[in-house]
């Protein structure tokens, strides 16, 4: 169907949402999905501002006595 963003999941019923370009949301068995494993990797190592925010109030958490 072509690349698309899920934006919600359901894995114990077995299904996902998904926004496909240009075909709109979809529900899609997760037997027919195929992620991109390169895209996924770059996605983990990619921070939001949420990320660094949460890890500098860690690091200020576990300094204090």
């Amino acid at each position: 169907m072509g690349n698309g963003r899920v934006v919600s999941l359901n894995p114990l019923n077995g299904y996902l949402y998904a926004d496909i370009q240009g075909k709109g949301l979809n529900k899609l068995n997760l037997k027919e999905i195929e992620f991109d494993e390169e895209e996924a990797h770059m996605l983990k190592q990619t921070s939001t501002p949420e990320d660094i925010e949460h890890k500098v109030l860690e690091e200020d958490y576990q300094e204090k006595p």
